[in-house]
């Protein structure tokens, strides 16, 4: 803090600033564009990247819908295929015991190839398994063990719509239909009829129309309060629930997401880094180099010849510049001329009378001081001014003081150097020679010491 209160900041000295102006406009530089910068570099790059993540979401969103409706519609298929063979009479006598023959004729090769299905299986109304088959390879196997674990996903009882979904199983996942086995016309209740597809990589991988935009495969589901949503440098993976039969969902469909969009911002963001700071570099060394050489080295020439005008008061600033710094140094030019001319006038009405141009006595003691040739001078002086103008008027006074010069300035006889007249005694100046008169210089009245004069 200053005297009086007063704050001064560390780039201000007791008198002012005290840093110089390109200091200061660096400092007011830095502060406008380091919040641009901020700004350019990094706010607006944030909230693009917000908005590329808000992009993938609905990207991983939209796929994921995709690929749920490729395993629904794969659902649909594998349970109209049950449902076909559930509302055979064939169908309803082997479930109950009396077409012993059926599972011999209905469950070949073909049918696992044509319903592209892996394992089947048949039930009597009181639960027990009839019949459980696999496909293996071009042969048809028994799968007890794997359809009585598919049989048991099922609700119970099986409702008359029947039921399907996504099961893991063995940690294999399945998709499962079930469906209540009938007579040809409906009537009747038998067991349960059941086909379900191995969702290997494969399969899975068959009934997407991904197009090569992601990748799907099933997955356990996220543990509560786990992001169903992942976002790793060159992918975006989402998991979205697969419903079961009955229950909570036991997995989910995981799709892997290039981040091709990310990426590509990514590039753009820092293409556009990289030209925002190249702009803005240039822009500060145009403007610092405008800066330089149209003000600051003006002002810096003017700084300098205003310090040689304290030496030299003929010198002049360089007023060439036709800016408003060359108008500025134009009227200061001027206002040195008028200046210096009204300073020649009042030295002027200092060293002479303004009445009748005389000498005064501080001219005519500069004038003896500076002027080595002069060798005499004659000193008037009339007094009591002020009474004479009251008595007889100032025109008069002023007559009475321009008489006395004029006579004194008409030349001198050079036989005479000394003689009176009216008066006044005179006192020759004469350039070059030794005065005929000696009389006292202080007061050439004193008619005490007068040395020889020709006549």
């Amino acid at each position: 803090m200053t005297q009086g209160g007063r704050r001064r900041w560390w780039w201000t000295g007791p008198d002012g600033p005290g840093e110089s102006l390109r200091v200061q406009v660096l400092i007011l530089l830095g502060v406008l564009a380091l919040p641009t910068l901020l700004v350019l570099l990094v706010v607006i790059p944030a909230l693009m990247e917000t908005r590329f993540r808000q992009i993938e979401r609905e990207q991983v969103a939209q796929y994921s819908q995709i690929a749920r409706e490729d395993l629904i519609t794969e659902e649909e298929r594998v349970s109209l295929f049950t449902l076909n063979f559930s509302q055979w009479t064939s169908t309803f006598d082997f479930s109950v015991g009396r077409n012993p023959g059926f599972e011999a004729d209905a469950f070949g090769m073909s049918t696992f190839m044509g319903g592209r299905v892996d394992y089947a299986g048949v039930t009597a109304p009181d639960g027990r398994i009839v019949t459980a088959l696999r496909r293996d390879g071009s042969q048809v196997l028994p799968a007890g063990p794997t359809v009585r674990a598919l049989l048991a996903q099922l609700p119970s009882p099986l409702p008359g719509e029947g039921a399907q979904g996504i099961v893991l199983v063995g940690a294999r996942p399945y998709l499962m239909a079930a469906r209540p086995i009938t007579r040809d016309d409906g009537s009747g209740r038998g067991g349960v009829m059941l086909f379900a597809r191995l969702l290997s990589q494969t399969a899975l991988g068959q009934l997407m129309h991904s197009s090569g935009t992601f990748t799907a495969q099933l997955a356990q589901l996220p543990a509560e309060g786990q992001s169903a949503l992942t976002f790793r440098p060159r992918e975006v993976i989402g998991i979205s629930a697969l419903e079961a039969p009955v229950g909570p969902p036991q997995l989910g469909l995981q799709l892997t997401i290039p981040r091709a969009v990310h990426l590509a911002g990514q590039d753009t963001l820092w293409q556009l880094r990289g030209v925002i700071l190249l702009v803005t570099l240039t822009a500060l060394l145009a403007f610092m180099l405008f800066l330089n050489r149209r003000v600051l080295r003006v002002l810096t020439r003017y700084v300098a010849d205003t310090q040689r005008i304290a030496r030299d008061p003929t010198h002049r600033l360089e007023s060439s510049n036709r800016t408003e710094l060359g108008v500025l140094a134009r009227t200061i030019n001027d206002l040195l001329d008028h200046l210096q001319g009204r300073e020649a006038q009042l030295r002027e009405r200092v060293l002479r009378d303004e009445l009748t141009g005389a000498y005064s006595r501080a001219g005519l003691a500069e004038l003896l001081q500076e002027d080595a040739s002069v060798r005499s001078a004659l000193l008037i002086e009339v007094p009591r001014l002020q009474e004479l103008s009251g008595l007889y008027g100032n025109a008069f006074v002023d007559r009475l003081i321009r008489t006395p010069i004029e006579w004194a300035a008409k030349p001198i006889q050079s036989e005479r150097s000394e003689w009176e007249r009216g008066g006044f005694r005179t006192w020759s100046r004469q350039s070059g020679e030794v005065p005929d008169c000696w009389r006292n210089k202080r007061n050439p009245y004193d008619p005490g010491t007068r040395g020889p004069s020709r006549e």
